[in-house]
């Protein structure tokens, strides 16, 4: 499961979702590692809030060209850099290929 998100290798725009509410926020990604991700998440989201996230993958990583899949996951941390840009480490709980249309 984690192997396939943890595959991009280079910051990312995009929008994540809370999960049963029908807000949106916006969320820039900053880390990966095996088990999550670390987000700029505007506006801050709180710890243990559930997400849906859309990652686009590239083909050397599915085979296909940019493939698209959807992840759940739980914000486990929420923080602000000094800087004031609001963090978020989201741990993956699962993800699905997302079929083009």
């Amino acid at each position: 499961m984690g192997s396939t998100c943890t595959a991009l290798k280079h910051p990312d725009t995009g929008f994540l979702s809370p999960v049963g509410r029908l807000a949106i926020s916006f969320g820039m990604l900053q880390k990966l590692s095996e088990s999550g991700v670390l987000l700029e998440s505007h506006p801050p989201l709180p710890e243990g809030a559930s997400l849906e996230m859309i990652f686009e993958m590239p083909q050397e990583i599915t085979g296909q060209a940019y493939s698209r899949v959807l992840c759940r996951g739980e914000v486990v941390r929420s923080i602000f850099e000094k800087s004031g840009i609001p963090l978020v480490g989201v741990t993956i709980s699962g993800y699905r290929f997302l079929l083009e249309g």
